[in-house]
């Protein structure tokens, strides 16, 4: 090693112990007698990046890009450092000389049409990825990249269309299935036999790819305690713990022992649930360690709570990991997984007639199929100075994720405002490029006055965002997508939500939430009768005072909230299904 390559290797020990300013004073002093050398110019960015001085960080990188032009991850490098400062034109450029240098590398691609949907650059964000797809049509990623950046900013659609290209060239692909599967959840015109064919033909595909399962030694006895696995990669500060927590804290360990399996990096969340059951940490185990390891749990019913949404493993779950197997909670379609054996819903979300859409066997609890903690950050509600002292126009509010904002539904809502005197429509937008601009887009092109739409930054911070709830008045439900944790979040804070029910799972979750906090009142049969609802709420100040003043109580004393009496709803389902294989078993 040489002596400048070993006083690097010194710098960088002492950064990564807690020593930046010993590593920057020596690569300095190396600097002095190598001003021009790319890997003493990297390490200095990587130092001051790492002490979250961006300016610096990239002002050495782009000089280490200079000196070794030719480099492609020092150019990289350059244009993620300039696109994380907000300087996305520059960016571009690395990008595009990435492109030049290196046309099969996908990463480039990716992250130039980031930067030139943050420059407004729509069309050309869509020429440099068509190109990408040109160069690579058998590689999954170079689809992928594509619709997954057009379905965050909110152009479901398209997204759709780049997926079902990527199908054509690649029709067994079991990740471009996936991806349809889940991105037509999100848009308007589906049919619902198509859709459960996708399903079933993704799980037919995913069924062959993985072992069989050997048989199960549990012990055939229908009225014992139950070994229970929640299985969920979002066992951390996410949405989905809010459902969790309610559940599992409350379930009788005379009859069920809950065991937790986090496919997710841990946080604090993590460590929290470890406190009330056991916790076990498999998003670093292959399928064949998940396989082992539920049978040494001697698992008897596991509840897998992903579907097909990030940090899945319905490919382990495929192989049948435990005797009984259970989706629940966070994907609003079926699996299409022959190993699944039910799907736990409710009578609202899916009424008599929905086994059609479904290949699980549909366990409906009785009321929700939910259960809500509200988190302790939570702050208390607030009404607006409309509510309290008549100022101004009403405000709806929708801080649901863009991918749910189809032109028909900024169509419907755009209509709403129109016919609420000076009213207006406040979004939480998401902080990828692109999405409020499109937001805005769909908005004027369905007839809505540009100035009757805001928008607040996305807030990271929980305790921030809900308190953002303050702004709005009614909260406007999405559709065909319902909203579920948005919904709730607006209740605890006192914004009451006007939904549109629908006739499949999706689209009747605001009707299940709704009604189970004793809001019926507000679910609307059709576009016309939701407009009159929201509208009439809107405009009566008087009532919207009180649902403010009262909503989270109401909320925390409904069964929504009552997670022990739920707990014991859920414990019966899975005693029922239990019974059912051991008698199916020869019990």
């Amino acid at each position: 090693m040489s002596a400048l390559s070993n006083t690097i290797q010194t710098a960088v020990h002492e950064a990564s112990a807690g020593r930046p300013d010993k590593a920057k004073d020596l690569l300095r002093r190396l600097l002095q007698r190598s001003p021009t050398d790319p890997a003493v110019l990297k390490a200095l960015a990587e130092v001051h990046a790492s002490l979250g001085e961006r300016e610096q960080a990239a002002l050495f990188i782009r000089r280490a890009a200079a000196g070794s032009p030719r480099d492609v991850g020092l150019r990289f490098q350059a244009g993620e450092m300039l696109l994380g400062l907000g300087r996305a034109k520059e960016a571009e450029a690395e990008f595009a000389e990435c492109n030049r240098l290196a046309p099969g590398e996908l990463a480039p691609y990716n992250r130039r049409v980031r930067a030139l949907l943050a420059l407004g650059q729509d069309d050309r964000a869509g020429e440099v990825s068509e190109r990408s797809i040109t160069l690579m049509p058998d590689r999954v990623e170079a689809y992928w990249q594509w619709f997954s950046l057009l379905a965050k900013i909110g152009r479901i659609e398209e997204a759709v269309a780049v997926c079902r290209r990527g199908l054509a060239r690649l029709p067994d692909n079991p990740d471009l299935l996936e991806y349809l599967c889940y991105l037509l959840n999100y848009a308007e015109r589906v049919d619902p036999h198509e859709h459960l064919g996708l399903h079933r033909r993704l799980g037919e595909i995913i069924t062959r790819m993985v072992p069989a399962a050997a048989p199960f030694t549990n012990d055939r006895i229908s009225d014992r305690p139950l070994r229970v696995a929640f299985l969920s990669g979002d066992i951390c500060a996410h949405a989905c713990a809010f459902f969790l927590a309610g559940v599992i804290g409350n379930l009788d360990r005379n009859r069920v022992t809950p065991v937790l399996y986090a496919n997710n990096p841990p946080d604090a969340t993590t460590i929290n649930f470890g406190g009330i059951a056991l916790l076990r940490h498999v998003n670093d185990l292959s399928d064949d360690q998940l396989s082992s390891l539920v049978r040494q749990d001697a698992i008897d019913i596991l509840v897998e709570c992903n579907g097909w949404t990030g940090r899945h493993r319905l490919r382990a779950v495929a192989r049948r990991l435990a005797p009984v197997q259970v989706t629940y909670l966070g994907y609003p379609n079926t699996t299409g997984l022959a190993a699944v054996d039910a799907r736990i819903v409710d009578g609202f979300t899916d009424p008599p007639g929905a086994e059609a859409w479904a290949t699980e066997r549909l366990v409906r609890l009785p009321g929700c199929f939910l259960t809500y903690t509200i988190p302790a950050q939570a702050p208390p509600p607030r009404s607006s100075g409309y509510v309290e002292r008549g100022e101004g126009g009403p405000t709806f509010v929708s801080f649901n994720r863009v991918t749910k904002m189809t032109p028909g539904l900024l169509g419907l809502w755009a209509r709403v405002v129109r016919e609420t005197p000076g009213s207006r429509l406040l979004f939480k937008t998401d902080a990828l490029p692109g999405a409020e601009r499109e937001a805005r887009r769909k908005w004027e092109h369905a007839g809505g006055e540009p100035g009757a739409l805001a928008f607040t930054p996305f807030e990271p911070d929980p305790a921030r965002h809900l308190a953002a709830y303050s702004m709005g008045d009614v909260a406007l439900d999405p559709f065909p997508y319902n909203g579920t944790t948005s919904t709730l979040e607006a209740l605890q804070m006192g914004v009451p939500v006007v939904s549109l029910v629908g006739d499949q799972h999706r689209s009747r979750v605001g009707a299940s939430l709704l009604s189970a906090v004793g809001l019926a009142d507000l679910i609307a049969r059709d576009e016309k009768d939701y407009i009159r609802l929201a509208r009439e709420l809107a405009g009566d100040r008087a009532r919207l005072a009180a649902l403010h003043a009262t909503l989270r109580d109401r909320l925390v004393s409904s069964p929504v909230c009552d997670g022990a009496s739920y707990a014991r709803r859920f414990e019966d389902a899975l005693a029922a299904l239990w019974r059912n294989w051991c008698e199916r078993s020869g019990a």
